[in-house]
């Protein structure tokens, strides 16, 4: 291939691809663009020469050239339709399948179990009332060993010699007025708590303390501030 230029009055350029082999033949946007490949002094050249398909279309007009041939064709058709195929996967994306679950219609007869007879309300029978009440006035077990240790911490650091003067310091008076009124009881159910009546569980292990506090008021001479409940239950 030789590439010889002149310049009269206007620039002339001419470049000659008849020893150049047609390498590769492609179409874009109007354009054909058709590269020539050769081998020369060790070095391989190419050339690419860009027509648009109007001048293609004027010069087989004038010059009654032959057209590509097949081979041709076949590459830039193929080249095309790569193209294409590339972009739609690149473009396309992929729509979300909804499934639908219908259920099958229920053809089975529906089954009715029998009415069941209950007796007729006694209206003045009060034990529902009872039973809802006791259910009500349950305490935690927590709750009762919290109360009996308190008892015993109190007895241990107490000053009894004050209690003539100072109520705050009297036996009777902590377990019938101040424990009560502190946990939001009355002083019957503490008294079954302190004898050990309900809760057993809970109370009945603490009779042994019981026994230790009376025995210890009585050593040091303040028999007089044990209840008389809390002796009778415990000592005799």
């Amino acid at each position: 291939m030789e590439f010889k230029e002149e310049e009269v009055v206007t620039k002339k350029s001419t470049i000659d691809v008849q020893s150049g082999k047609i390498q590769d033949v492609s179409e874009k946007d109007n354009t054909i663009s058709i590269v020539f490949q050769e081998d020369k002094d060790d070095m391989l050249v190419k050339c690419v020469l860009n027509i648009t398909k109007d001048q293609l279309t004027h010069i087989n007009r004038e010059h009654n050239i032959k057209p590509l041939n097949k081979e041709q064709l076949q590459a830039i058709h193929a080249k095309n339709d790569a193209a294409e195929i590339k972009e739609a996967v690149l473009t396309t994306t992929a729509e979300p399948i909804v499934e639908i679950t219908i259920p099958a219609k229920l053809n089975a007869p529906v089954k009715h179990l029998p009415t069941e007879a209950y007796p007729p309300l006694n209206w003045k029978d009060k034990t529902p009332e009872r039973e809802a009440k006791l259910y009500r006035s349950k305490i935690d077990p927590d709750r009762i060993t919290m109360l009996l240790e308190y008892v015993f911490r109190w007895h241990k650091r107490n000053k009894y010699q004050r209690s003539r003067k100072d109520k705050s310091c009297n036996l009777a008076h902590f377990l019938k007025t101040y424990l009560p009124k502190n946990n939001n009881m009355d002083f019957q159910t503490c008294r079954r708590i302190y004898l050990a009546q309900t809760y057993k569980e809970v109370t009945l292990g603490y009779r042994q303390q019981w026994v230790d506090l009376v025995h210890d008021l009585d050593k040091r001479g303040y028999h007089n501030e044990v209840p008389d409940y809390i002796r009778k239950h415990y000592i005799s």
